[in-house]
């Protein structure tokens, strides 16, 4: 296999087989306000396809969307970047061994990166989320933890959290 991490078992009998994308989905909620953590490791590498857009490790999906996409970012370099449904950019992500957490609170999306919070307030109506869906992921980068709370965490909590 060619591959540099472990993956599943594909049976096969007569010949090779192509993996299919792998994708995970949890219904929780729903919550009009919560927070989320994701840490990815190897967050720049491996990705094959220029554009915006790509396949994501993690969309956040309610009354509307949030998503954490694999794009190139104005400086050619890839990693992944925080996305609302309507395609605004809310933050490009800037380190290879990303820990980054996010609240929601019906009006407003702030984003911690790594112990340092990165966006404040940007304006977005994410309500109702009760939908998380991992991948599939175009590079090799993995998710190494993630975590959801129902209710918006403190400034304090967030950067413990991704410290």
């Amino acid at each position: 296999e060619a591959s540099s991490v472990p993956t599943s078992y594909i049976p096969t009998t007569t010949g090779p087989v192509t993996r299919g994308a792998e994708t995970y989905t949890a219904t929780i909620g729903p919550f009009n306000s919560g927070s989320a953590y994701i840490a990815i490791s190897d967050n720049d590498t491996g990705i094959q396809t220029p554009g915006t857009h790509l396949n994501g490790p993690l969309d956040v999906v309610g009354a509307a969307s949030l998503g954490l996409y694999l794009s190139r970012t104005s400086n050619a370099s890839f990693r992944n970047r925080l996305w609302t449904q309507a395609s605004a950019n809310v933050f490009d992500t800037t380190v290879s061994d990303l820990r980054l957490a996010f609240t929601w609170n019906g009006a407003n999306v702030n984003v911690f990166q790594n112990g340092t919070k990165v966006v404040t307030n940007f304006a977005y109506a994410l309500t109702g989320v009760n939908t998380f869906r991992f991948g599939p992921v175009e590079a090799r980068n993995r998710i190494t933890a993630f975590a959801v709370y129902n209710s918006v965490l403190t400034d304090a909590q967030l950067q413990s959290l991704t410290q």
